[in-house]
């Protein structure tokens, strides 16, 4: 069982006017392996090294998308015993422009047409790390396609000898050179298909239920786990009426069409993503996840972003099975078993866990 406390917190800096909204995980006691205050406590045992993990989801969902997997992450660390670390939390954040963030910053939102630029993806984050409110020895960053990028980015107002995560896993990342763009533009390759279908599709519905039934048609979203998907209908969703549309009533999007469009088209942050990767890769431990089914991304795009001869060295290169693209959504169980044996291989051991600093 995990208990889950929600935040909404003021952004930080340059950007105020974001309100920012996250929720926490935390296990109940003894529900991550034996209770850290029994190991803690004992003469002959060194205190574990306490772990919180920070997960950044993917362009059209919420932070809520992550439970599934975290639950099943908590679940797979209970059954592994003799671990050298404990997590003590999972943070979850919605980007400005999604889910709970979205109804928040509804009327800020519509000043910005062109979609948000990277230090305002970023603004979370960043009030997140200044909050005083991330309890762990070490922070663990989690980011999946667009979360991913946010991830990557965030550190570029950072030394590399000075991060604020000790190590990080990339999921799908989508960023993409020049070249391989351009190639993908002149294919019209489903990733960039995705553009022309974000600003087209059906984003009003007379009510949930309605909305569900449409969702359940569609793909990506008809094979999500069930899980997943009835988190979707439930926190992807905003009751009507909203500053995009006010007299409208029933349900929308949360994050808006124009919102969500805008975001496939910041291909100049995908490229500082992609050489801030590469320098990432030889600071710490970087790790990447992919879906072993090709669907929205071609896969010279992941054979760009684990690209040795380019200085992108892995820790480790993973796939999960029966999932594509959207890995988090398709597969959560998958994911959370190769973040938990990532955790060992990192943190598994006293020695792991002190090779990565911040």
């Amino acid at each position: 069982m995990l208990e889950t406390t929600n935040f909404t917190l003021p952004g930080v800096n340059d950007h105020p006017k974001f309100a920012c909204s996250f929720v926490r995980w935390r296990p109940l006691q003894g529900e991550n392996g034996p209770a850290a205050p029994d190991l803690d406590s004992a003469p002959s045992k060194a205190p574990r090294l306490r772990l919180s993990l920070v997960f950044f989801h993917c362009n059209g969902t919420h932070k809520e998308t992550w439970f599934p997997a975290v639950e099943h992450l908590f679940e797979a660390l209970h059954a592994s015993p003799g671990l050298g670390f404990t997590v003590i939390e999972a943070w979850a954040i919605d980007s400005p422009q999604h889910g709970h963030a979205a109804r928040l910053n509804d009327g800020v939102l519509l000043e910005l047409p062109d979609g948000l630029d990277m230090d305002q993806w970023n603004a979370p984050i960043n009030t997140l790390l200044r909050s005083g409110l991330i309890a762990g020895h070490r922070i663990v960053g989690i980011g999946h396609s667009a979360g991913s990028v946010s991830l990557i980015t965030m550190t570029l107002g950072h030394a590399l000898d000075r991060l604020p995560f000790s190590s990080m896993i990339v999921i799908e990342p989508p960023m993409m050179p020049p070249k391989l763009l351009k190639h993908a533009q002149e294919k019209r390759l489903p990733m960039l298909r995705a553009i022309e279908l974000a600003k087209t599709r059906q984003d009003v519905w007379s009510s949930r239920e309605e909305a569900r039934e449409w969702f359940g048609r569609q793909f990506p979203w008809r094979r999500w786990d069930k899980r997943v998907f009835d988190l979707f209908i439930e926190h992807a969703l905003l009751d009507l009426p909203t500053a995009t549309y006010p007299d409208h009533h029933g349900v929308t999007l949360a994050c808006t069409r124009v919102q969500d469009s805008a975001a496939y088209t910041k291909f100049k942050i995908g490229f500082a993503a992609l050489d801030r990767l590469t320098e990432l890769c030889a600071a710490l431990p970087v790790h990447c996840i992919f879906g072993d089914t090709i669907d929205m991304v071609p896969e010279a795009l992941h054979k760009v972003i684990v690209d040795e001869k380019a200085g992108r060295r892995m820790k480790s290169v993973r796939n999960v099975t029966g999932a594509g693209h959207l890995t988090v959504q398709d597969n959560p169980r998958g994911v959370a078993l190769e973040i938990r044996d990532i955790l060992m291989g990192d943190y598994g051991s006293e020695a792991g866990a002190t090779t990565c600093k911040l």
